[in-house]
């Protein structure tokens, strides 16, 4: 895996302007981390941006956590890493934009909660299951301190709000990924590096910034949904 400029979701808006912030920055989020799935991939890729010295965005499903104590101890190790940064990744995976505001603020509070407690960290960051979100997503969000929330383009379309300093939530989408579902839904297909390179390099071109998500899948032998370290 190559590494740009990578950083976390620390984002300084323009206090001048509501101009875009040309952070020009690139952030990698790692999607879906559980119990009991593809463990090993997980923490080779975890590995491979410690090694770097590379941030990393984290997201944990709040419900599916906490069980298998492999990856638990090595994710709260990971805690002690300044360039890694713990993510709201929903409670049960679901669609939040689904959901009135007060169920997303419980959910999101939920998840919090569970994590504080086992992690000792509390997320500031929500990375929207099934990229659903609305705007009872963002004041559920501001009500359970999360500053960044990121689903992606098609249901978060521009413009976004990096530049605005009165901003109480920054919203930063997905525009690049290292892989995804197939387009007939059957299969997950990895991305290669020269498509990721160049959808990272028109999103800094275009909007002052790069969302790039990864999923355990895409560093896994795949039969179909059949996923094997």
């Amino acid at each position: 895996m190559a590494l740009l400029l990578i950083v976390s979701f620390i984002v300084v808006p323009n206090q001048t302007s509501n101009a875009y912030a040309t952070c020009k920055c690139v952030v990698f989020r790692l999607d879906d981390v559980q119990d009991y799935f593809l463990t090993e991939a997980r923490m080779k890729v975890m590995n491979l941006f410690e090694k770097e010295n590379a941030s990393l965005t984290i997201g944990i499903i709040g419900n599916f956590f906490g069980n298998d104590t492999r990856i638990v101890s090595f994710v709260k190790n990971e805690t002690k890493q300044p360039q890694f940064q713990f993510a709201n990744h929903g409670w049960n995976h679901e669609d939040f934009s689904l959901l009135s505001e007060a169920k997303q603020s419980a959910l999101l509070g939920k998840t919090n909660k569970k994590l504080h407690d086992l992690l000792g960290v509390t997320p500031k960051i929500f990375l929207a299951p099934l990229d659903g979100i609305n705007n009872d997503t963002l004041l559920a969000a501001e009500e359970n301190g999360i500053k960044f929330v990121s689903a992606n383009m098609t249901r978060d379309p521009p413009p976004y709000n990096i530049g605005d300093a009165e901003a109480k939530v920054y919203r930063m989408p997905t525009t690049a990924a290292t892989g995804d579902l197939s387009r007939d839904g059957k299969r997950w297909i990895g991305f290669n590096h020269t498509k990721v390179f160049g959808d990272i390099q028109q999103s800094l071109a275009k909007y002052g910034f790069a969302v790039v998500t990864m999923h355990p899948q895409e560093y896994s032998i795949r039969n179909n949904f059949d996923y094997k370290e």
